[in-house]
C-alpha cells in the first residue's frame, strides 16, 4: 500500500478543504491518504503576527480524519522549516518522514524558503522520483473563493449562518468553564464562562443563539453573549452562555464547545439593570424559539 498526502494549513476545514481532501481521497483510492497541516499556522509565524484560528489543532485533526484522511500529520512551523528550501521540504518531508508518493494540494499552495516552492515544482520532482502531484482549483462559492480569511471576516462581522455554510458547520468556541463575576446569577440568568486555551476567532461582540456540547448527552440551546459587558464598564471580551431551561448544575472546569447558530442583536447599554434583565430574558425567549426551528448544521 502506497501513500498519497494532501497539504494545506486547513484552518477551519471548510468546504474548500473538504473539497480537496476529497479528491484526493478519490485518487488514492485503498492506498493511505495523509493530510498534513502546520501548527503554528505558516503566516503567523512567518509574518510574526496573531492570527485567530477557526479551530484548534486537535479539532483541525478530528476534523480533517472525519473528512476523509486516514491519517493527520501535524508538522512544527519552526524557523527551520521555514528556512528549509522547497527542493529540500520535498525529500525530507513529502517523500523522507511522510513516505507520499503522490501529492495534492490546492492550486494556490506554496512551501519551502521564501514560499519558493509551488505545484510545478512539485510536479517536476515528484515525477522524477516516479510518483505524482496534482493541484486542484481552488473552490468557490457565490463566484468567490471559500478561504480561511473569508470566513473569519464573516464571523468578524457577526455573520456566523453565512460562516456556517462556507464551513459546512456552526463555527464553534472551544474552551473550559471558568469562574466568572457571578453577575448573571445574581440577575437570574446564569452563564457558563468559556475561556479558550488558544487563540480562537470570536464573532463580533453581540447576543446569539447556539449551542454548547459538553454539559450534556447533546447540544444544549444556548443564549450566548459576546463582549466587554459594557452595562458593568468591562473592558475584557468574554463568552457567556445562558443555558436555556437548564438545572443550574456546576459546570466549572468543563471542556465545552460554544456553537453560533444566528445572532439576535448588538451588544448594548441600558439604561438600567432591570431594562438589561427584561431584554435577556428576551433573547432567551428569541432563541429557544429559534433553536426549536433551525436545524443544527454539520
Amino acid at each position: 500500500m502506497s501513500t498519497v498526502a494532501v497539504i494545506g494549513s486547513f484552518d477551519g476545514v471548510h468546504l474548500g478543504h473538504r473539497a480537496l481532501i476529497a479528491a484526493a481521497r478519490a485518487r488514492a483510492g485503498r492506498d493511505r491518504l495523509v493530510a498534513v497541516t502546520f501548527d503554528p499556522h505558516p503566516r503567523a509565524a512567518v509574518q510574526q503576527v496573531e492570527i485567530p484560528m477557526l479551530t484548534s489543532c486537535s479539532t483541525r485533526q478530528r476534523l480533517l480524519r472525519e473528512a476523509g484522511a486516514d491519517h493527520v500529520e501535524v508538522l512544527a512551523f519552526t524557523r527551520a522549516l521555514q528556512q528549509l528550501p522547497a527542493e529540500e521540504f520535498i525529500r525530507e518531508v513529502i517523500r523522507g518522514r511522510i513516505c507520499a508518493e503522490g501529492v495534492m494540494v490546492g492550486a494556490n499552495f506554496r512551501f519551502g524558503r521564501r514560499a519558493a516552492g509551488d505545484p510545478d515544482l512539485l510536479r517536476r520532482e515528484l515525477a522524477a522520483a516516479g510518483g505524482w502531484a496534482e493541484a486542484l482549483e481552488l473552490h468557490e462559492d457565490g463566484g468567490e473563493v471559500v478561504s480561511s480569511s473569508r470566513i473569519r471576516a464573516l464571523l468578524h462581522a457577526g455573520s456566523v449562518g453565512e460562516a456556517a455554510r462556507l464551513l459546512g458547520r456552526e463555527h464553534e468556541y472551544e474552551g473550559v468553564v471558568v469562574s466568572g463575576a457571578r453577575r448573571g446569577r445574581e440577575l437570574g440568568m446564569p452563564t457558563l464562562n468559556v475561556e479558550a486555551a488558544e487563540n480562537l476567532v470570536l464573532p463580533a461582540d453581540g447576543v446569539y443563539a447556539g449551542r454548547v456540547t459538553g454539559v450534556a448527552a447533546g447540544p444544549w440551546p444556548a443564549a450566548v453573549s459576546v463582549g466587554t459587558n459594557p452595562q458593568f464598564e468591562g473592558t475584557v471580551r468574554t463568552v457567556e452562555a445562558h443555558l436555556i431551561d437548564w438545572d443550574d448544575s456546576d459546570c466549572y472546569g468543563r471542556e465545552v464547545a460554544v456553537a453560533f447558530t444566528a445572532r439576535l442583536r448588538a451588544q448594548e447599554r441600558f439604561e438600567s439593570v432591570g431594562e438589561l434583565v427584561r431584554q435577556m430574558r428576551l433573547d432567551v425567549d428569541r432563541a429557544r424559539e429559534l433553536l426549536r426551528n433551525v436545524p443544527e448544521i454539520g
